[in-house]
Parts: C-alpha cells; structure tokens; sequence
C-alpha cells in the first residue's frame, strides 16, 4: 500500500494460481501421517516455494521501480525482499536441522511429498 500511494496508483493484480497452489500443497501436507521430522520438512518446503513467489515478485516490482526512478518505492520495496529473504533462511535453517534428526530411508521418501 505504501509503494501504491508513493507511486500514486491504486494496488490491484489477479490471484495467483500458482501460490495458490503452494499454499493448498502445505495444507494438505497436514493431513499426511509419518515421521514428524519428514512431514516438517514438508511444510518448510512448501513454506519456502511461497516465500520464493514472493521474492519473484519483488525483484520484478524492484526492478520496475528503478526503471522508471522511483527511488522511494524501490527503497520500500527493497525492505519487503529483504524480510523475505530472512524469512527463507530461518526456513532453511530449520529444515537444515530436522534434517539432521529425522529418520529418513527411501520407505520414508517414497510416502512423502516433500
């Protein structure tokens, strides 16, 4: 919203069906049964292709900012991508460390959807 009135638009945009598929994917990650480190992972990695959509998306609303000079926008912009990126690497590593206790054979990975 704050980049919207900077640039003195109103926000608008269309669903996007592809995060809505990575957050029906982490939804339904719940549902599966099996060793609790594994089925973390799951939703961390589902987690993380959502934050990379994000990301996606403000590199290409940085880069268009810059392109037309808008300094304060980008700026702004620039912050979001920054939480986003904080956000990916206490997913990783969270995921670095239920990796380390999980117990994982390929009986386990051929049942999960990881």
């Amino acid at each position: 919203m704050k980049v919207a009135k900077l640039l003195d638009i109103s926000p608008a945009g269309k669903k996007c069906i592809g995060m809505e598929g990575c957050i029906k994917e982490g939804a339904e990650a719940l549902d599966e049964t099996g060793d609790e480190n594994v089925l973390d992972l799951g939703l961390i990695g589902a987690g993380t292709r959502v934050e990379h959509y994000e990301m996606a998306g403000y590199m290409t609303a940085i880069a268009l900012a810059q392109r037309i000079g808008a300094k304060n926008a980008a700026d702004l912009l620039q912050e979001s991508l920054a939480e986003e990126r904080n956000a990916d690497q206490k997913l990783r590593s969270i995921a670095a460390d239920l990796l380390k206790e999980a117990s994982i054979d390929e009986h386990t990975l051929a049942k999960a959807s990881v």
